[in-house]
């Protein structure tokens, strides 16, 4: 499997009573902080919590390199490589200020 920087990844499920289960994708910590990036999210309730979680682009580059792992479940590398797809997207078109210059297309 390849690698990104700061990235460790770790096989880690969690399963919910109701069966819903997630990959759980570990950082290294830089500076003590676990998590280099957080945003104030809103839920429909107006409720607020500040959520943790790693850089976009970061996203993306794990995302596309678990996609194509030798190592990966065949019925989740579908999975990955269209999340990566998506959070492309989403910052090039509504995030251009996370986005790599390179990523971002003039015109669209």
């Amino acid at each position: 499997m390849g690698r990104v920087p700061g990235i460790v990844i770790k096989t880690l499920n969690a399963l919910q009573a109701a069966g819903f289960e997630v990959d759980v994708i570990r950082r290294s910590a830089k500076d003590g902080a676990p998590h280099p990036f957080s945003q104030m999210v809103v839920a429909e309730t107006g409720h607020m919590a500040l959520m943790t979680t790693m850089n976009s682009v970061t996203f993306i580059a794990l995302k596309k390199m678990i996609s194509i792992s030798a190592g990966r479940d065949p019925r989740k590398r579908l999975k990955d490589a269209l999340q990566a797809e998506l959070v492309q997207r989403l910052v090039t078109t509504h995030m251009p200020q996370y986005a790599p210059p390179s990523a971002i297309q003039v015109g669209s």
